[in-house]
C-alpha cells in the first residue's frame, strides 16, 4: 500500500511540475495576437443610421465589385465585420454591398423606410446579386445573438451564427 501511495504521489508531482513549466513558458512568451495586424480588403463606410430598436448603429459598406461567388467571399467579408466590431463595438449592424446602386436601394427601403412601398422585381434582382452580407451583432430578436447572412436578399443565402474576433 505504501508503494502505491508513493507511486501516486510521484505521479501527481510529475504532472504538477509539467503543468507549472508549461504555464510559465506560456506566460513568458509574448503574445503575437496584438503584434499581428489583420489585413482586410478595402472597404468604405458609405452610410450610418440608427435603425434597430436597441439604438445600435447600422452601417452600409461598399466593397469593390468582383465575382465573390467564385472567391472566398465569406472569409473576406467576415474580416470586414471583425474590423467594424473592433472599431464600433459588438452591438452593431453591418450591411455589405458591391455596388453603390444596391447599397442605396437597401438604405432607402430599410435604412430610411421613407418610400412607403416594397421593392419591385428589378430592384429585388439588384439586391439579390449585390447585397453580399448582413451582420447583426448582439441583437436578441434574431435567430442567433450574433447573426450573419450571406446574400440576405436571395433564396440562396445562408444564415448562421458568427462571433467576431
Amino acid at each position: 500500500m505504501k508503494k502505491v501511495l508513493i507511486f501516486f504521489g510521484a505521479f501527481i508531482l510529475f504532472f504538477f511540475m509539467v503543468g507549472m513549466i508549461t504555464y510559465f513558458s506560456v506566460m513568458a512568451t509574448p503574445s503575437t495576437k496584438e503584434e499581428t495586424k489583420i489585413k482586410t480588403i478595402k472597404y468604405e463606410v458609405v452610410k450610418e443610421h440608427i435603425l434597430r430598436y436597441d439604438d445600435a448603429p447600422s452601417y452600409w459598406i461598399l466593397v469593390n465589385k468582383k465575382d465573390y461567388k467564385k472567391s472566398d467571399m465569406i472569409k473576406e467579408m467576415k474580416l470586414i465585420v471583425d474590423d467594424m466590431v473592433r472599431k464600433h463595438g459588438s452591438k452593431i449592424g453591418v450591411n455589405i454591398f458591391d455596388t453603390k446602386e444596391a447599397l442605396n436601394l437597401d438604405y432607402k427601403f430599410n435604412g430610411l423606410m421613407a418610400d412607403g412601398r416594397l421593392t419591385n422585381d428589378k430592384e429585388d434582382e439588384i439586391l439579390k446579386k449585390h447585397y453580399l452580407i448582413s451582420f447583426e451583432g448582439e441583437l436578441e430578436t434574431m435567430i442567433y445573438l450574433n447573426t450573419i447572412s450571406t446574400y440576405p436578399s436571395s433564396l440562396d443565402g445562408v444564415t448562421s451564427e458568427y462571433n467576431p474576433n
